[in-house]
């Protein structure tokens, strides 16, 4: 009530002929202080409009939404408009009184939304037209939780500090750089301003929670909060309980928490030196350790990397990489097999083995993403250190992680020589999965070249194999190679049977990637005989099908190929 009286004294209005602001004071009840206000905005709206704006008021006292409770009753019977801004989610006595001034005639209420990641990318384009990378846009949305007014002052500060720069029509990045560390400093008060009045607990609680939603799902759970501080549960539970009544933090599921805002998470987390941070990140990872006895490897994996424990990195990144792997999610087991390949220096010469399997998983990322540059270069360092180590089975899958990446591109000749390497190598250890993978490679290669009767007898020979351990991924594979090598010989009614049924075989594993790739090729294949509105259809779906799955650069080439 007195922020409200403070507000009113500042208008300058002291004294009027009816009442002034002692007069207000003096009264004892509220109903006498809300009659006396109200008498006062009468008689300064006789001349003009009176205006009252309320800020935050999802932060008001019983006393001030008692005030507008009454006032909302009036408003339409004097010269007088009130706005309140109001920061969701609200206390539940707010929202009580949405619902009962919404009724009230002459009361609009505004429901302005945050932009959605597609908006900011959207405003982005309209108001800085760019090159930017993917990311950028990701990184903003992030810093600003969608909030235009902070996305308009980063990206002022942004142009004022030469971060981004105009080339001819389009804005660019000068160079790389953290958007969360190049905040300005306007931004930075906004967000400071939400943390006041916090205790010391408060303060150690929100930083350590911080640090484990830095995690890229981006929530915390009490379980691993309580082990990392070594504190009371209960007490701890009374301070997280705190937290959410004051909307910086809720709970998403059971002991499962968020930020309400990730822009004061990041703000939080950035306010420790790296040294600290680190040291916060080891002590994090430990402790999930003690509270997980399994399925946490790939929160292991993300916080040893950002703590620098070299082997505990490497043992958990190759870890949960090798379960992405095993989900198709090659996304994710990129990021760890490339946090892993940064303390690759830490083996000795004992683990060349590692090095191997860590240079060869990214050479078959990097393929199946669509970098094949970047593939045939690890590859190729990792079937080096295979000869050093007389390595002959990884040299096997090696050669076929080559044969696909020169596949892709283009390069069939180049392509056939690895995947018989990698087949004799397959034979010799009865590696029945890889040979019944070689075979599809030098089928798919061959119907490539238009060699369809020794694309036959590979492609035959590739299911013959892959039954023989039931290997569903791969006779999907090649039930799609055959499809397409009928629709190439322009048998329509076969291909289209062979390419659903392969199609089906690949969504029953799960392989979401392959189904991507198999309409890609697919779009191919109509393209070679000018049916170009299907092809457009084909590629069009594997372009939206490579984006669900975050994989842009195959979403690109997709769309690049559409005429």
């Amino acid at each position: 009530m007195r922020k409200i009286i403070s507000v009113v004294q500042k208008t300058n209005v002291l004294v009027t002929q009816q009442i002034s602001i002692k007069d207000i004071l003096e009264q004892k009840d509220a109903q006498s202080k809300y009659d006396a206000i109200f008498k006062l905005i009468i008689t300064e709206s006789r001349d003009e409009p009176f205006l009252l704006i309320i800020d935050d008021f999802q932060n008001a006292d019983s006393g001030t939404i008692g005030l507008i409770t009454y006032l909302s009753q009036k408003v339409a019977y004097c010269k007088m408009l009130i706005i309140l801004a109001i920061r969701t989610p609200a206390p539940d006595e707010v929202n009580a009184l949405l619902a009962r001034i919404a009724k009230e005639k002459g009361v609009l209420i505004i429901e302005l939304k945050r932009f959605t990641i597609n908006e900011v990318k959207d405003w982005l384009d309209l108001n800085y037209p760019n090159t930017f990378p993917n990311e950028f846009a990701h990184e903003l949305f992030s810093e600003s939780d969608g909030n235009p007014y902070i996305m308009r002052e980063i990206m002022k500060s942004l142009s004022v500090s030469k971060k981004i720069v105009k080339k001819g029509p389009k804005w660019t990045l000068a160079s790389e750089f953290r958007l969360s560390e190049n905040l300005p400093k306007i931004v930075k008060d906004l967000l400071e301003s939400k943390l006041k009045g916090l205790t010391e607990h408060e303060e150690k609680v929100l930083f350590y929670a911080s640090v484990i939603a830095s995690e890229p799902a981006h929530t915390f759970d009490f379980a691993v909060l309580t082990a990392t501080l070594n504190i009371d549960e209960y007490k701890l539970l009374d301070i997280v309980d705190g937290l959410a009544s004051k909307r910086l933090i809720s709970e998403i599921g059971e002991g499962i928490y968020k930020f309400e805002s990730e822009a004061i998470r990041s703000l939080l987390y950035n306010r420790a030196t790296e040294s600290k941070r680190k040291s916060m990140h080891r002590e994090i990872a430990e402790a999930i350790e003690k509270t997980f006895a399994e399925k946490a490897e790939f929160r292991l994996a993300f916080h040893y990397s950002e703590g620098e424990v070299p082997m505990k990195a490497l043992s958990f990144n190759m870890l949960a990489g090798k379960y992405a792997l095993e989900k198709f999610d090659y996304l994710s087991a990129l990021i760890c097999y490339e946090r892993a390949y940064k303390f690759i220096s830490n083996l000795d010469e004992s683990q060349k083995g590692a090095r191997v399997q860590i240079y060869s998983r990214l050479g078959e990322i990097y393929a199946a993403l669509g970098y094949y540059d970047n593939s045939i270069e690890y590859l190729n360092k990792a079937l080096g250190m295979s000869w050093e180590n007389a390595d002959e089975k990884e040299m096997g899958r090696i050669y076929w992680s080559l044969a696909e990446g020169l596949r892709e591109r283009g390069e069939y000749e180049n392509a056939i020589e690895n995947y018989e390497r990698s087949c004799k190598i397959a034979n010799k250890f009865s590696d029945i999965r890889n040979l019944a993978r070689g075979y599809l490679g030098l089928a798919n290669s061959h119907v490539a070249l238009g060699n369809y009767r020794e694309a036959s007898e590979y492609v035959i020979k590739s299911i013959n194999e892959a039954r023989k351990i039931s290997d569903s991924e791969t006779i999907g594979k090649a039930d799609i190679c055959l499809g397409i090598m009928y629709f190439m010989s322009g048998d329509k009614d076969k291909g289209g049977y062979h390419f659903d049924k392969g199609i089906g075989m690949l969504e029953q594993v799960g392989d979401q990637f392959e189904v991507a790739r198999a309409n890609y090729e697919l779009g191919l294949a109509y393209k070679a005989i000018n049916d170009y509105v299907t092809s457009r259809n084909l590629l069009m779906k594997s372009a939206e099908d490579f984006e669900r799955l975050r994989l842009n650069h195959r979403a690109e080439i997709a769309r690049n190929a559409i005429e």
